[in-house]
Parts: structure tokens; C-alpha cells; sequence
């Protein structure tokens, strides 16, 4: 048996094999500290892409970082790529920076991070080989517009009166007062108010803050939709009381196709709450404060609808108006 292993041995030796780099390559490096952006963005927002690098090897080696940024449907938006040096037994920390494009869409972006170890001068993909990959769920949202009511831009929205449920939508309870939008639910009628955006909104992310009216049997939509009802809607309505009780609905093809009782962990009458939805080819997703509600895969249109906003009493509460004035309240909406 020694002297087959001996064989074995001279034949690896002669042939080129070395037995000393069995190890996978990234066990001479050490990746911490990660940093990749998760937040919320605008246009002309710089965001940071940062990370440890330590060289455990005793040989000085290059470094390729390789950063895409990436739509949901996949379609890559930009790509940054650094290379470096870094010394024997040594650490430097990757560092870089991206703006986000002034006329980027509204939207969720997914970003990947992958860091190569370079074999020759040129730095080329070909001559690469990863020592570190990101999961590529790493995400952050993207807003093209955001209406922070300092004034209403009459080319922008529209201030809208008609019937709907037992409400007459009406102009005058619509106002703009100290940079915030003020619906107003009057004392002893059952009257409500409404504004939309005049372009059509297509695939995107939809976010408001806003503090509810004390107005029990009376709903806060935030929604999009399109003529014919029940073919082009996605809905949040949240009930104008301290139940905390939100409605998540979405329409198509005549009738409902998906919908979703939440309770709330908080009175949205007392405070101020973010309420969003994430409209996307291949899923309508639900958030509120950040935090993920109820997300569906179908039962959606794909038509572009109008954002909406309206508080009002609907035919299926029993439409009990209040005996003094009460104030939905939004500080900013973002699209």
C-alpha cells in the first residue's frame, strides 16, 4: 500500500496538482462589516456600499468589487466596479458611493455585492475568482416624487367632488394648512373629501403619513384605481376609529380578487403612521410602518390606475356623523 500511494503521489506531482491548495480560495480572506443601503431614497440621493476586506494570505493580492443594482423585474439600472490592492496579512475596507439617478422610477431596487480575487494585472472577469457573494435580496426604495403640501400643485391633483357611499365628496373640506393636507369630516353631515393625481401611475411604490380622524363609521382610503370599479383597484382603508381595523383589497376582472382584515398594534387616530403599497408586475405587496403586512402574486390588474386619496362614509358602516369636526391629516405623500 506505501508503494501505491507513493505512485500516486509522484503521478499528482508530475501531472501539475498541488496537494498545498485544496483549500477553497476564500479561506486566505475574512469579509465583514458589510454595509449595503436598505433605506428610503430620492432622486439625487447618494447611497454608500461599504466593506472589510482582510487578506490572510502572505502575499500581496488585487481585489475586483463588483456592485449591481437592479429593478424587480431583474433588468440591471447600473453597475460599480473598484479595484484594489491590498497587502500581505493586512485589511482595507472597501468604500464606494452611487446617486441615485435624478429621473430614476419609483420603485424597489435590489442590489448584489461580489468581491473577486485577481490572478493578473488587468483585473478582468476572466481572471477572477469570487471570494465573497452577497444573497442579492438586499434591497432598498426608490421615490421619484413627494408632495410635502406646501401648496397644492393644481397640475399635479385634483381636488375632486362627487357621491360616493352616503358621502358627498366636497372641495371645500380640502385644504392645505402649515405644510400639512387636511381633509375634514364636519360636525352633524355625512360629508368627506378627496384628491387624486391627474397622470395615470403605473408599477411603483405608493407611501403616505397621516393621522386619522376620531370619526367611528367612517373609512381613510389610500388606494389606486381606474374606471370600470372592480377592474383596476388596489386598496388600503382604514377605519376612522381606535380599533386599529385596516382593510387590504385588491380588484380585478369585475369583483374582488384578494382582500385581508389587519388590526393594527396602534390607535391610528392618536399618531401619525406610514401606510404603503408596493405595486409590482409580479406582486402587490402591503406595509405600514415599515413593516410587512400581506403580499399577493395575482388578482391584480396591470393597467396603470390613479393614486387617490379620500375620507368618507361608506354604505356598509352604519354612517353616524360626528357631533364636532374631525381632521384626517397627512404631512407628505411619496410616489
Amino acid at each position: 500500500m506505501k508503494k501505491v500511494g507513493s505512485l500516486i503521489l509522484i503521478l499528482l506531482l508530475l501531472s501539475g496538482c498541488s496537494l498545498l491548495h485544496t483549500e477553497k480560495e476564500n479561506t486566505y480572506w475574512e469579509i465583514t462589516d458589510i454595509e449595503l443601503p436598505s433605506d428610503e431614497y430620492m432622486p439625487m440621493d447618494t447611497v454608500v456600499f461599504k466593506a472589510d476586506v482582510l487578506n490572510l494570505s502572505n502575499m500581496d493580492k488585487q481585489i475586483r468589487v463588483l456592485v449591481n443594482i437592479a429593478d424587480t423585474a431583474g433588468t440591471l439600472i447600473d453597475s460599480k466596479v473598484k479595484l484594489m490592492e491590498i497587502a500581505a496579512n493586512s485589511q482595507l475596507t472597501y468604500l464606494d458611493t452611487w446617486t441615485i439617478p435624478e429621473y430614476i422610477l419609483t420603485g424597489r431596487y435590489f442590489l448584489s455585492l461580489t468581491i473577486y480575487e485577481v490572478s493578473n494585472a488587468e483585473g478582468s472577469e476572466a481572471s477572477s475568482v469570487a471570494i465573497y457573494q452577497s444573497s442579492g435580496e438586499d434591497s432598498f426604495l426608490c421615490y421619484a416624487n413627494m408632495e410635502d403640501f406646501h401648496g397644492l400643485d393644481e397640475s399635479l391633483w385634483s381636488v375632486t367632488a362627487h357621491r360616493l357611499g352616503r358621502s358627498e365628496l366636497d372641495s371645500d373640506n380640502v385644504e392645505i394648512t402649515d405644510g400639512q393636507l387636511i381633509i375634514t369630516l364636519p360636525a352633524d353631515k355625512l360629508s368627506g373629501g378627496e384628491i387624486m393625481l391627474k397622470e395615470l401611475q403605473g408599477y411603483g411604490i405608493y407611501e403616505i403619513r397621516m393621522k386619522l380622524p376620531l370619526a367611528p363609521t367612517s373609512i381613510t382610503g389610500f388606494f389606486l384605481y381606474k374606471q370600470p370599479d372592480f377592474y383596476h383597484e388596489i386598496d388600503i382603508e382604514v377605519y376612522n376609529d381606535r380599533s386599529g381595523t385596516a382593510l387590504l383589497t385588491t380588484y380585478a376582472d369585475g369583483s374582488v380578487q384578494n382582500e385581508h382584515t389587519y388590526h393594527l398594534d396602534f390607535d391610528p387616530t392618536a399618531e401619525f403612521h406610514d401606510y404603503r403599497i408596493e405595486y409590482a408586475a409580479d406582486q402587490v405587496a402591503f406595509y405600514i410602518d415599515g413593516q410587512f403586512i400581506k403580499s399577493w402574486a395575482e388578482g391584480f390588474t396591470d393597467d396603470e390606475m390613479y393614486l387617490m386619496l379620500n375620507c368618507w362614509y361608506p354604505k356598509w358602516l352604519d354612517g353616524k356623523s360626528v357631533n364636532e369636526a374631525q381632521y384626517l391629516i397627512v404631512e407628505w405623500i411619496k410616489y
